[in-house]
């Protein structure tokens, strides 16, 4: 990773739950802990996919966004970026919250903004979803 950082790399992304991609399987906790450690070692980012497992595998190759959304309930985004949070408090860890999907993941990171946890995220947030 120091070869990666004095390369000019600013960060590392992880997946919390399958991505659907061969080369980008979901990263355990503990890994992601000793990676979010050493990241914060080098000041490095570590953004993350948060969603945690799902029963029903990767996301669907095709479909509506309606099928996408239903294979995606808010509480496993909920439930990851907890986690991701607080890997980043205990850790110091500069954390990205990759595609925020839902008013409360937003709320969550900014209730964490205000412990001064540095979080910050990107939105994904569907108009016609019915989520908040």
């Amino acid at each position: 990773l120091e070869t990666l950082r004095d390369r000019g790399g600013v960060g590392l992304k992880a997946f919390m739950c399958d991505s659907g991609i061969e080369d980008f399987p979901a990263v355990d906790l503990a890994t992601l802990r000793a990676g979010m450690q050493r990241a914060a070692e080098l000041d490095l980012l570590v953004a993350v996919h948060a969603e945690t497992v799902v029963q029903a595998g990767p996301p669907p190759d095709h479909g509506s966004v309606r099928d996408f959304l239903a294979s995606r309930p808010v509480a496993i985004e909920l439930s990851a970026i907890r986690i991701a949070i607080a890997l980043a408090q205990e850790t110091g860890c500069r954390l990205h919250i990759v595609h925020v999907s839902c008013g409360r993941g937003v709320a969550l990171i900014a209730e964490a903004r205000a412990r001064r946890v540095d979080v910050t995220c990107d939105g994904l947030l569907p108009k016609a979803s019915g989520q908040k």
